[in-house]
């Protein structure tokens, strides 16, 4: 007896260590002593949420698939994924708008593997919704800095679950970008000199995050919530060290350096500069608009800048001899499938970058030889990366892939397409990837005529 009560005695005080090394006063995991096994940190991270009792038994069920199934779709590296949950969840557990957008969220990455009927998701995550801005609203008159870090990452979660969800709450994105880009603004403003290294870290995790959604929002058809893109803006200090290396390397976050997401808002500016431009050419001339009336010949120049900035990206990013570049500790833990992975995703987005111009600067047609280039490059590219559940640059391949299916004119490249959105769905069982390819049959069915975007057509 007295050698099992000894037995007993060393296994708690073994439980107290552990406890104490790996996890925070709040009871979520925020480093591993178990080296770099991302099965192990999740498994941490799962029986972390365990003691959650205040949380409803579904509830707690919906986290444990966030981190286990739901964060992988969002996050294209292991590295990442661990990074995007060990910041997103202790923020959650202390802030009600930001952990009922988490539940949201995961319940629709869960409906999107028919685990729950339709019905159940539409419940569900309108409810979730409804309550996180709900929380939101009563929580930012009063919001201090501390808790405006909490704010911004429950509008991007709010963002994230409008733009996965297909037809549910479809254009409430922009709103929700809208308000993140005025917390960042406001967290940049306020510039804590006396903040934390944590703190730090997380405004720099939000700032990479709000970056890879306004890069794409700005090219679509409405750009954000006020029209035009602000390219020069306050989240440009905002950004992790940004100097050229941290613009160079690739976001192992979301596939593709901060560099090319900074262009794309270049790209978004000049493309609604020149709708608004189209809508006005009949009815004025440059003595009676009362602005700068630009020609066709104007968005050919600015076209030709654009496309010789993408072509320095190309060389310093892919064509280096040191190779694609990461962030500090990131190398370490990607395999050299991932690394491989991680260059087609970029060339892919380059090349979807490069389409843009053309049609949308330009005004190019689907027949240019550039942009039918450029689409079957991007079938290149992400055909040569193997489809996955787990994060990897697998999860970053619908813009582009999307992109190059609205350009696709001949029928051997529409089944590409076609082919390369069933491998990685099949993988992934992403409601949005679902979608996309649904618009672009639809799209080939009536003959290609709308350029359409990755967001937008979900408003189509």
């Amino acid at each position: 007896m007295e050698r099992v009560a000894d037995e007993r005695r060393r296994r708690q005080r073994r439980r107290q260590r552990r406890s104490k090394t790996q996890r925070r006063d709040d009871g979520i995991l925020l480093s591993s002593t178990a080296g770099n096994d991302s099965h192990s940190q999740r498994n941490s991270l799962l029986r972390a949420l365990e003691p959650l009792a205040w949380l409803r038994r579904s509830e707690r069920a919906l986290l444990h698939h966030f981190v286990s199934e739901a964060s992988c779709v969002a996050i294209s590296s292991r590295h990442g994924q661990r990074l995007f949950c060990n910041t997103i969840l202790p923020l959650a557990l202390q802030s009600p708008p930001l952990l009922y957008a988490t539940l949201a969220y995961s319940a629709v990455q869960q409906a999107s593997l028919h685990t729950v009927e339709a019905t159940d998701l539409h419940r569900s995550v309108s409810r979730y919704v409804g309550m996180s801005l709900a929380a939101f609203q009563a929580e930012l008159p009063q919001a201090g800095s501390s808790s405006q870090a909490s704010l911004l990452a429950a509008s991007l979660m709010l963002c994230l679950v409008s733009m996965s969800s297909g037809d549910i709450h479809s254009g409430s994105w922009r709103v929700h970008a809208e308000g993140a880009k005025a917390l960042l603004a406001s967290i940049h403003r306020s510039d804590n000199a006396s903040a934390s290294a944590d703190i730090d870290a997380i405004d720099k995790f939000l700032s990479r995050w709000y970056l890879n959604v306004e890069s794409l929002a700005s090219m679509t058809s409405a750009g954000l919530v006020t029209g035009q893109c602000v390219v020069q803006d306050s989240t440009w200090g905002t950004i992790t060290e940004p100097d050229q290396f941290a613009l160079d390397v690739c976001d192992d976050h979301f596939g593709y350096p901060a560099r090319l997401a900074m262009l794309f808002r270049e790209i978004g500016a000049s493309a609604w500069e020149r709708r608004r431009q189209l809508s006005l050419w009949p009815s004025l001339t440059e003595e009676t608009a009362g602005f700068t009336v630009l020609t066709q010949q104007d968005f050919h120049l600015d076209a030709d800048t654009l496309q010789a900035s993408l072509d320095t990206i190309s060389a310093d990013t892919l064509h280096s001899s040191r190779g694609l570049a990461f962030y500090p500790g990131v190398r370490e833990e990607l395999s050299d499938t991932d690394v491989r992975g991680f260059v087609a995703c970029t060339e892919a987005y380059i090349h979807m970058a490069r389409i843009l111009v053309e049609r949308r600067v330009r005004g190019a047609s689907s027949r240019s030889e550039m942009v039918q280039a450029s689409a079957r490059a991007i079938m290149r590219a992400v055909s040569s990366i193997p489809p996955s559940h787990e994060p990897s640059p697998a999860m970053a391949i619908g813009p582009p892939l999307f992109t190059a299916g609205c350009e696709a004119l001949e029928l051997v490249d529409r089944q590409a397409v076609r082919n390369i959105f069933h491998d990685h769905y099949s993988e992934v069982r992403s409601k949005n990837m679902e979608r996309a390819l649904s618009i672009l049959e639809t799209l080939w069915a009536n003959g290609i005529g709308v350029v359409l975007d990755w967001i937008a057509y979900q408003e189509a």
